[in-house]
């Protein structure tokens, strides 16, 4: 049982009836940047976006820089290195890549589909 369940009651078999309380800890696209990571680090959060969408589908940019941000905060992520580009660009004259790795605190929870990207990818 984990810290936001709460039992409810029983029935005369032994069945035991949870309720679950708040919101889960997790998040399915945290889940999903680490099994990129685990596979393809370190990468951009742009590069992680593009292959996100490639395996799992629709997701916006903006929600894989949230959970980069929230996952370097709680320990899933690190930064690995920063790069800053001169250039002229539509924003500006400079851009900042970061390049982000696992820590061991990630557990990387691998499905077909990121298996299936990686073993065509190779080839």
């Amino acid at each position: 049982m984990t810290d936001n369940q709460e039992v409810v009651g029983s029935n005369p078999i032994g069945l035991i009836y949870i309720k679950m309380r708040g919101r889960p800890k997790g998040s399915k696209i945290r889940q999903n940047v680490i099994n990129i990571l685990y596979f393809y680090s370190p990468l951009t959060g742009y590069d992680i976006f593009k292959k996100y969408i490639k395996i799992y589908g629709r997701v916006t940019s903006r929600s894989i820089y949230y959970h980069l941000k929230y996952g370097t905060n709680i320990g899933d992520f690190e930064i690995n290195k920063i790069i800053n580009e001169k250039g002229n660009f539509s924003w500006g004259e400079s851009s900042q890549k970061i390049y982000y790795n696992l820590t061991g605190g990630a557990i990387a929870d691998i499905d077909d589909n990121i298996k299936d990207y990686y073993n065509n990818d190779k080839q």
